[in-house]
């Protein structure tokens, strides 16, 4: 207590409730722990009875000027219903080993400003996650996600977590402006117009709102973190590559890029996206050109190309029938697939040629 300046502290388990918030600006710092390891995992979310009943005492009997600092010494995430809200602080300290203590006095009292970010999403419930029907399955785990485990699982079927992927505050206030991208580098600003020295992560995601995969709405592609006293403000980069913009298909076996427009997302975490700027990318993998070998359904979505597909059709006396049948059945067949002398159709891959994708 005399190097963090605390004036009294006491156990909140050994002392009434009117004793403990005998002076109104009482703070209750509340410790959740919870015992997990390789091979002992946790059934569910929920916190501990006893500690869900010294939190309920809290909050029902705090008054108005009190504080509640939730300190989480725990695995992973928590179901924190009724909880977040209530309390003034939540603290995430993970398990930080025999100095971890130290550290979160440090925290608390203010020497320093708290700079990390999860790691993970925090969802609000177990049945909120992506390997809710995979996990656990008998004996065994099942990784059912595919590419949409984590946050890409939660932004693809619109789920609210706790909090996000990257979230973590400072004791200050940052922005980030002027995002712009060149010679494969995203730059910004980032200014602490907070009173404190802080530290930022910043996070740079990628999407690809128009594609012939499937997708996650966006993927974190790079991130840096950056010291900067109170009122400081400087211009920094992060590197994206080639390869920040391809995506792994199956069907060709190998990572391809395909042309059109790219978003790439500037922020804070998954959901504290401060600016948001579109690219343009050309030449991409010939695989992904519209073509002979493009699927039907592709074509079908495309006016002027089905059109002079089936002008092409037409003109060369072939059934059109077979077309329209895989449009409606399986709209991934390869107009090559459906009409093998595809190459004779000289008018709808010049259209193809022109086209552009989005």
């Amino acid at each position: 207590d005399r190097h963090y300046g605390l004036d009294r502290y006491f156990s909140v388990s050994a002392v009434n409730d009117q004793a403990f918030w005998e002076e109104n600006d009482a703070t209750a710092i509340v410790i959740v722990s919870m015992p997990s390891a390789e091979g002992a995992d946790r059934k569910d979310l929920e916190i501990g009875e006893g500690i869900r009943g010294i939190l309920d005492r809290l909050i029902r009997t705090r008054r108005d000027n009190s504080r509640i600092v939730l300190v989480l010494n725990v695995p992973g995430p928590v179901a924190l219903r009724g909880y977040k809200d209530a309390a003034d602080a939540v603290i995430f300290t993970c398990y930080p080993g025999m100095m971890g203590t130290r550290a979160l006095a440090d925290i608390i009292t203010g020497r320093i400003s708290p700079s990390g970010k999860l790691p993970f999403t925090w969802p609000v419930r177990y049945e909120d996650t992506p390997a809710f029907f995979c996990y656990p399955d008998g004996d065994s785990c099942t990784y059912g996600e595919g590419i949409f485990a984590g946050y890409r699982g939660y932004e693809i079927r619109k789920i609210r977590p706790d909090f996000p992927f990257g979230h973590g505050l400072t004791y200050s206030d940052f922005s980030l402006e002027d995002v712009s991208f060149e010679d494969g580098r995203v730059s910004f600003t980032l200014e602490n117009k907070g009173t404190c020295d802080a530290s930022q992560v910043v996070q740079i995601y990628v999407g690809d709102p128009v594609s012939t995969l499937r997708k996650p709405v966006k993927e974190l592609k790079a991130f840096g973190k950056y010291f900067l006293k109170s009122g400081e403000k400087k211009r920094y980069s992060l590197p994206l590559s080639a390869d920040s913009f391809k995506s792994y298909d199956e069907s060709l076996s190998r990572f391809a890029l395909e042309e059109g427009y790219f978003h790439i997302y500037a922020g804070f975490s998954s959901e504290d996206i401060r600016e948001t700027i579109r690219l343009r990318i050309e030449d991409g993998d010939p695989a992904y050109k519209y073509g002979i070998n493009s699927p039907a359904g592709v074509i079908a979505e495309i006016p002027e190309l089905r059109e002079a597909l089936v002008s092409c059709i037409k003109e060369a006396g072939l059934d059109l029938g077979d077309l329209l049948a895989a449009e409606c059945y399986v709209p991934s067949t390869p107009v090559s697939e459906i009409y093998p002398s595809a190459g004779e159709l000289v008018p709808f891959i010049r259209a193809c040629e022109k086209r552009k994708k989005d």
